[in-house]
C-alpha cells in the first residue's frame, strides 16, 4: 500500500536547471506546477550531506537526473515529509542508496519512457548488420561499388534472434520486429511464462539462443551475476557472420573472449556500450573491421527528452492518485537494473 498521497505537494526537481529545460517543455513544467509547488533549483543544489540535508527539508517529492548528487540514507532518513522519489532516466544505482528503500520511501523511475528508443536503436543495428550497410557505405566512399569481398545480405524476416534479459527495452524490441515475422528466443530467468507467451517468445537457454540465432541482442541489467556472463562458452557456439548488438552494459559481453571469437568466426558486432566508458583510444575493438561503435547513444535522442518528463509527472499523478506508479521500483528491482 501507498503512503498516503495528499501529502505530496511539495516537489523539488534536484537537477541542473539546464537539465531540467531540456526534459520539462514550458507544457511540462505547467503540468508539474498544477501538482505541486515546485523548487526548479534555479540556483544550483548543494553536494555536501549537511547542506543538502537542509535543502530536501520539508519536501514530500524529489526528482532526480542525470546530474543530480548522489542521494544517501542520512540525508533524508529524518525527512517526515519525504514519500517519493522519482528518477527521470533509468538506473537508480548512482544517484539513490538503496538502503532509503528500507525507510518506506517509494521510488520510480523513467525506465518504460527510455525503453523505445534504446529499442529503435537495436533495431537500426539489426537492420544495418543484416544488409551490410556500412560496409557498402565505406566500399563506396573509397571508390567501390559492389565487392564480394563483403559478406552477401541477409534480411531480417523470418529470422532466429536471440534476445538476453527480457526487461522494458526487449518488450518494445519485440513489438517492433513483429512485422519481419522473426522466431525470438529469450533468456531470462526472472520473467513468468505469462509474459513470454504475451510477447509470442521462446523461452530458452543461452546455449540455445547462441546455438540458434542468427542475430543477438543484449538487454540485461548488469549485475554480478550477469558480469562477463557471454563469454567464450557461449559466443563459441555462434555461426559465421552472425550478428551481435550491445544496447544494455558493456560488461554483460567478456570483450576479450569477444574479441577473439569475432575474429575467428567474422561476427557483425554493434556496440553502444562497453566495459569502461569512454573507450580508450587505442582499444582492440576500434582496429576491428566489422565492428560499428557508438558512444552510448541508444537512449532518448535530444528531441525525445519531454518524454522523460512526461513519465514524471505520470509517476507522481498516480501516486498523488494512490495507484500504483508505472515507474514504481522495489528494492530487489533496484539491485538487478544497470
Amino acid at each position: 500500500m501507498l503512503k498516503e498521497a495528499s501529502i505530496v505537494n511539495k516537489i523539488i526537481v534536484l537537477m541542473t536547471y539546464n537539465e531540467s529545460q531540456r526534459i520539462f517543455t514550458p507544457e511540462l513544467k505547467a503540468k508539474l506546477e498544477v501538482i505541486g509547488e515546485v523548487n526548479w533549483c534555479k540556483n544550483g543544489f548543494p553536494n555536501n550531506t549537511n547542506d543538502l540535508y537542509k535543502e530536501l527539508l520539508g519536501y514530500n517529492t524529489i526528482i532526480t537526473g542525470r546530474d543530480s548528487p548522489f542521494i544517501s540514507r542520512d540525508v533524508v532518513k529524518s525527512n517526515k515529509d519525504l514519500a517519493l522519489i522519482v528518477h527521470s532516466r533509468a538506473s537508480i544505482r548512482k544517484y539513490i542508496d538503496f538502503s532509503i528503500f528500507d525507510l518506506g520511501i517509494k521510488m520510480a523511475n523513467s525506465a518504460y519512457a527510455i525503453a523505445p528508443f534504446v529499442a529503435e536503436m537495436a533495431l537500426g543495428f539489426m537492420i544495418s548488420a543484416a544488409r551490410r550497410i556500412d560496409l557498402h557505405a565505406e566500399n563506396i566512399k573509397i571508390g567501390g561499388w559492389k565487392s564480394n569481398k563483403i559478406p552477401p545480405t541477409i534480411t531480417i524476416f523470418n529470422k532466429n534472434i536471440g534476445i538476453v534479459g527480457f526487461g522494458f527495452v526487449a518488450r518494445e524490441l519485440c513489438k517492433m520486429l513483429k512485422p519481419f515475422s522473426p522466431i525470438v528466443y529469450v533468456f531470462d530467468p526472472y520473467v513468468e511464462d505469462t509474459i513470454f507467451r504475451k510477447y509470442n517468445v521462446k523461452r530458452a537457454s543461452l546455449r540455445e539462443i547462441f546455438l540458434n540465432c542468427d542475430i543477438v541482442t543484449i538487454h540485461a541489467g548488469l549485475t554480478e551475476e550477469t558480469k562477463g556472463m557471454i563469454n567464450k562458452d557461449y559466443l563459441s557456439l555462434l555461426h559465421s557472420n552472425a550478428i551481435i548488438i550491445n544496447t544494455a552494459r558493456g560488461a554483460i559481453i567478456h570483450t576479450e573472449d569477444l574479441l577473439e571469437i569475432s575474429y575467428e568466426k567474422n561476427l557483425f558486432l554493434y556496440l553502444d556500450v562497453y566495459e569502461d566508458e569512454p573507450l580508450s583510444a587505442n582499444h582492440p575493438l576500434r582496429k576491428y573491421e566489422r565492428a560499428v561503435l557508438t558512444p552510448h547513444i541508444a537512449g532518448p535522442s535530444d528531441d525525445a527528452l519531454p518524454y522523460l518528463g512526461k513519465a514524471v509527472i505520470e509517476n507522481i499523478t498516480a501516486f498523488l492518485e494512490g495507484k500504483c506508479p508505472k515507474g514504481l521500483l522495489t528494492k530487489d528491482m533496484a539491485l538487478r537494473s544497470t
